[in-house]
């Protein structure tokens, strides 16, 4: 029989354990031990070793069909299928939610989920307490989990993790893999020298490994961040002349067209990001994964090509960027990037109007190709059309976390702060904008109470007034009801 847990935090066998052992203690207790038979003491003790065995947890072999599941998504991992895994891996949780194998499936979709840039949802994936993960999981689980925040800019947790990681007996054969996460989340805390330490380190004693060249890799980002161009130029160049494993060249190539592309090298930024991504006529294919790179390599692709003046591949590119990814942040990049390059070819009408069809395909895509369009027409000076494209934003994000603003929310502000304020009276802060003589007859507009003497002789004007939208920026007597409710 499989155990299970009671609301009480351990199983019900434990329990009973735990209630027969006290019982027999107690009876020992008031007896005295002295004074049992010999069939008393040996009932005793058979009763102290039963309470121990129900004590122990017990597990339940797992069926060959669960096993099957786990062996089919682990092989859809290995093919870089990783939208699969993740599909199999939750009909697998779905169909048998209390199977031993919870730990080693969580794990793996996490892994996939990561490969596919969802960060975020990799850690909400190792959800299971420390303490439950199985001693053989648990430096792999400690590690997904720090890549997972490092990815997420979470830099002092995913320290945390690393070093929690490097402390275990037995690291599973990630220690330099720890180290090499260790030493970018102390360098983005300011900790250089920290950093430069673990990475010299690792360059010096291991440099013809793979976590050497790693390091190499590392170095050459730093220098990168800290606008040493030539540097990171020269860096990257020598670890592609050492021909590194496949992986680790693709992920070289991207950085050396970032390298290029911030040092105003545009033409050798195109040269290297095609290495990734192939070229935009199709005579040669993209041999790079996971998803996440090649996307991110689009995106840098776009704006190397737009860097040239080339918007027509620039737009393809960005394309390609949006389609790929399922980063948000990268995604709202790429549909920015996009609308930015139709405004330049005098095309940003026909750009967001293949931007707003492929939004109401994608469901996870549209708040952010929304915003994207709001803003850039906002910057085009098409305000109304803007609040009208952000309005819509607002009302697909009603299900969001009492408080909590929207992308919707914030570009509307934006817009308002921007259009010219009419001499009129401030509009009411409450949400359906009405004045506050609705919520509080006794009030209006934060007036002090009318007094019955006069309340005859402004009931007229307050229902006038409230039939008024606050809009700002639209003449008063032109003002209609406003049915809705929103954020303007």
């Amino acid at each position: 029989m499989r155990s299970f847990n009671n609301p009480f935090g351990f199983p019900v066998r434990q329990a009973q354990g735990f209630a027969t052992l006290r019982l027999l203690k107690g009876a020992a207790y008031c007896r005295g031990w002295g004074r049992m038979t010999e069939f008393g003491k040996v009932a005793y003790a058979t009763g102290i070793l039963l309470a121990i065995l129900a004590l122990l947890p017990l597990r339940a072999e797992p069926t060959d069909d669960e096993k099957k599941a786990l062996h089919a998504a682990g092989q859809s991992y290995k093919d870089g299928a990783f939208d699969l895994c993740n599909d199999r891996v939750a009909a697998l949780l779905k169909k048998f939610p209390k199977t031993e194998l919870a730990a080693e499936a969580e794990l793996l979709q996490a892994r996939a989920l990561y490969q596919l840039g969802r960060s975020d949802a990799a850690l909400a994936a190792l959800n299971l307490p420390p303490d439950q993960v199985p001693e053989n999981l648990r430096a792999d689980t400690l590690f997904w989990q720090a890549e997972s925040l490092l990815d997420l800019g979470q830099w002092p947790d995913a320290e945390q993790k690393y070093r929690a990681l490097l402390a275990l007996k037995d690291t599973a054969g990630r220690m330099d893999a720890a180290n090499l996460g260790l030493a970018w989340a102390l360098f983005k805390q300011g900790r250089e020298a920290d950093a430069l330490s673990l990475i010299q380190a690792l360059i010096k004693d291991k440099a013809s490994t793979p976590a050497g060249r790693q390091a190499q890799l590392l170095l050459a980002k730093v220098e990168l961040a800290k606008k040493q161009f030539k540097e990171a130029i020269a860096g990257l160049e020598a670890l592609l002349a050492a021909k590194p494993e496949a992986g680790l060249a693709f992920e070289t190539e991207y950085w050396l067209g970032e390298a290029y592309a911030a040092n105003g090298q545009p033409d050798q930024a195109v040269t290297a990001y095609e290495k990734i991504t192939g070229d935009l006529q199709g005579t040669t294919k993209p041999q790079a994964f996971p998803k996440p790179l090649v996307a991110r390599a689009f995106l840098g692709l776009g704006r190397a090509e737009h860097a040239l003046h080339q918007d027509d591949p620039a737009a393809l590119a960005y394309e390609q960027a949006y389609k790929l990814t399922e980063n948000e942040a990268t995604r709202l990049d790429a549909f920015r990037a996009y609308l930015e390059s139709a405004r330049s070819g005098q095309q940003l009408p026909e750009a967001v109007a293949k931007l707003q069809e492929f939004a109401k395909t994608s469901d996870s895509s549209a708040p952010a190709a929304l915003f994207a369009i709001g803003s850039v027409l906002a910057e085009n000076k098409e305000d109304d059309k803007a609040i009208g494209i952000l309005g819509q934003l607002s009302t697909r994000e009603t299900l969001r976390p009492h408080g909590q603003a929207g992308p919707g929310d914030q570009g509307a502000a934006k817009l308002h702060q921007h259009q010219p304020r009419p001499r009129t009276r401030p509009h009411s802060p409450l949400p359906t904008r009405l004045c506050l003589a609705q919520a509080n007859p006794g009030l209006c507009r934060g007036r002090r109470p009318i007094r019955p003497g006069f309340r005859r002789l402004g009931r007229r004007r307050r229902e006038c007034r409230l039939q008024l939208s606050p809009r700002p920026g639209v003449p008063r007597q032109k003002r209609p009801l406003h049915e809705g409710g929103g954020r303007f």
